[in-house]
């Protein structure tokens, strides 16, 4: 692939994962916390939140896997029953935004209690 190919390509991406935080913010956050369901969740099976994360960015991963592995599946963002693998990629790559925001998170309150 050239590198402006891409550099488009990247942007697709980019602008698809923006959108897609947007729309499904829903799944996991209210207006006062973007991470509340993780929080909240992950205490109702007994984990830390981002354990909980990490398990919803495995169940991406495998989706993907099991697409490669199979070779079938829809270069597309929504498939005619669901979501595209670009839409699947898409959504790993912000659940692992959403990881580092828990590990940030967990990061400050642990340095920021002990000083």
């Amino acid at each position: 692939m050239k590198i402006e190919e891409f550099r488009k390509l990247r942007q697709e991406f980019d602008d698809h994962e923006e959108m897609l935080l947007e729309v499904k913010k829903t799944e996991y956050a209210n207006d006062a916390d973007r991470l509340i369901n993780f929080k909240e969740a992950s205490q109702m099976v007994g984990l830390t939140p981002e354990h909980y994360c990490f398990i919803l960015i495995a169940k991406h991963f495998h989706a993907i896997r099991k697409a490669v592995l199979e070779d079938k599946y829809n270069w597309c963002w929504n498939a005619e029953f669901g979501e595209g693998i670009k839409q699947r990629i898409a959504d790993a790559r912000n659940y692992l935004l959403l990881l580092a925001a828990l590990m940030e998170e967990e990061y400050e309150e642990t340095h920021h209690s002990t000083t």
